[in-house]
């Protein structure tokens, strides 16, 4: 099950829509419609509670991802990739002359974090600190939060007052319903980049270049034809995604999948 899990999930999708898993402690849902509805569903919520992107409901989770998208847009995402292409032969420079490298610790989980500082316009000297706090996923950034917020204040309180062109500059700037953001949904905003575009990232890149690296006909193919770069990584993140089970808790009965579950019920989206 751990090394090929696939012929269990089709098991699940064929015969078992919504199954209970006792060792889990959740309603297991395994088909794309449900999985979709499920994720979307007011009534349930992100598991454990938090401030970033992916624990916010409704209006607010809409709302606040509108300010991000920008930056993911057009010339905002061109220079992003610019800055990641720069810091990727920086780092591959590095190990590219010794006969064995930890491309997971010595570039994957570099590399995003890195692309994700510079677009924030934060210094590149903290990026070995954030890269660490990063590691403990999205959630809290492994209980480093507090930390991060400190570290922002006092770049906040310069980009308020002397906005420049960065991401972080537009966040300070922003406004939701007439009211500007406030330092703690800053914070957070920030911190839902860096801990989904850091350590998710760093796990679907390392799965990207273990399925390539594990294949060098593909690779050769790959290598050969950069155009097919695109569908190489749609379908890695397909077949290895970095988050396989997204945990929701219902506030209220629900219905998941075509089933009532109760209020407290735990829901593990595959």
């Amino acid at each position: 099950m751990a090394s090929d899990p696939y012929p269990a999930f089709r098991a699940l999708r064929e015969g078992f829509p919504l199954v209970r898993d006792e060792l889990l402690g959740a309603w297991v849902v395994s088909r794309y419609a449900d999985v979709c509805g499920a994720l979307v569903q007011e009534g349930l919520v992100a598991v454990p509670p938090g401030r970033t992107l992916t624990h916010m409901e409704g209006h607010t989770h809409r709302a606040h991802r509108a300010l991000v998208e920008p930056a993911l847009r057009g010339r905002a995402v061109a220079a992003l990739a610019a800055g990641a292409s720069r810091t990727a032969h920086v780092l591959a420079r590095r190990i590219a002359a010794r006969e064995e490298a930890d491309l997971f610790t010595e570039f994957c989980q570099w590399l995003p974090t890195a692309a994700v500082m510079a677009a924030l316009g934060l210094p590149h000297e903290d990026t070995a600190r954030v890269q660490v706090w990063c590691r403990g996923g999205l959630t809290h950034l492994g209980g480093h939060h507090h930390e991060l917020d400190a570290r922002l204040r006092p770049h906040l309180d310069r980009r308020r007052a002397h906005p420049g062109t960065d991401l972080l500059s537009v966040l300070c700037g922003a406004e939701i319903d007439g009211r500007p953001l406030s330092d703690e949904a800053v914070c957070g905003l920030v911190g839902s980049l860096l801990g989904g575009g850091g350590e998710a990232t760093a796990l679907a890149f390392a799965s990207f270049l273990a399925n390539l690296l594990d294949d060098p006909q593909q690779l050769a193919v790959v290598r050969e034809r950069r155009a097919l770069i695109p569908a190489a990584w749609a379908e890695s993140l397909r077949r290895d995604p970095p988050a396989p089970v997204v945990l929701r808790r219902a506030v209220r009965r629900v219905t998941v999948a075509g089933a009532p579950l109760p209020a407290g019920a735990v829901v593990a989206c595959l």
